[in-house]
């Protein structure tokens, strides 16, 4: 922040508020996110895109009580194989 501010000094230019450039660094920040993860999801196949959900999906055993409960380990390898 203090950088953009310094920049803005030194060209001249008059500053605005600080809470006005913290909502503009926060909807471009929230823009740039969503045009990247749009253009991620771009690239998928249906097949990917059917992968990756099933990734995010809790799997539960009716079974299991809960001091049996094991988390589901993920690791990059199996979301390189899933891509």
């Amino acid at each position: 922040m203090t950088t953009l501010l310094e920049e803005l000094r030194a060209r001249r230019i008059v500053c605005p508020s600080l809470p006005a450039i913290e909502r503009l660094a926060g909807s471009v920040r929230a823009r740039a996110q969503r045009q990247l993860w749009r253009r991620l999801a771009d690239g998928l196949t249906d097949q990917q895109r059917q992968v990756l959900d099933q990734l995010l999906e809790v799997r539960t055993s009716p079974t299991l009580g809960p001091d049996e409960f094991r988390p589901l380990r993920t690791h990059a390898h199996d979301f390189a194989a899933a891509a």
